[in-house]
């Protein structure tokens, strides 16, 4: 990526569960977006209708990206978790933001999932229990 371009970020998460926080999170880069700072991909925006299969295309969709942002809460998608690993794979910088609301209902395989990537360097986390307060983190 040269200077001039703009950073390309993929949104993860399980898209029902989170929708308020996409919405947030839509909104808060709206304005950024709009100056050419930072491209984003969100499925429901993004995605469309493609002749390749699902799988492809957010797999290539997380490779083309510059920065992964997984959302997680209570559960995950049969993809967030694959979509975060592959990032990983291909040397990604990966911020999550971790809904903080009724986590004792969080499903024991995201805790663990989530238990991993904390410990995972270089990591970014975020908390937030309300979408109006999601803040993006310095980079």
């Amino acid at each position: 990526m040269t200077t001039n371009s703009p950073l390309s970020l993929f949104v993860s998460s399980k898209m029902q569960e989170l929708a308020p926080e996409r919405r947030a999170l839509k909104d808060a880069l709206s304005h950024i977006m709009q100056q050419g700072l930072v491209t984003g991909w969100i499925w429901e925006d993004d995605a469309g209708a493609r002749p390749e299969p699902i799988r492809s295309t957010y797999l290539k969709e997380v490779e083309a990206c510059d920065i992964y942002l997984g959302l997680f809460w209570l559960g995950y998608g049969p993809y967030t978790i694959e979509e975060y690993r592959h990032a990983r794979q291909h040397d990604k910088q990966c911020l999550v933001y971790d809904k903080h609301v009724d986590a004792a209902r969080r499903s024991p395989e995201l805790s663990a999932f989530l238990a991993e990537v904390c410990s995972q360097p270089p990591f970014v986390r975020a908390a937030s229990s309300h979408p109006q307060k999601m803040q993006p983190p310095q980079l």
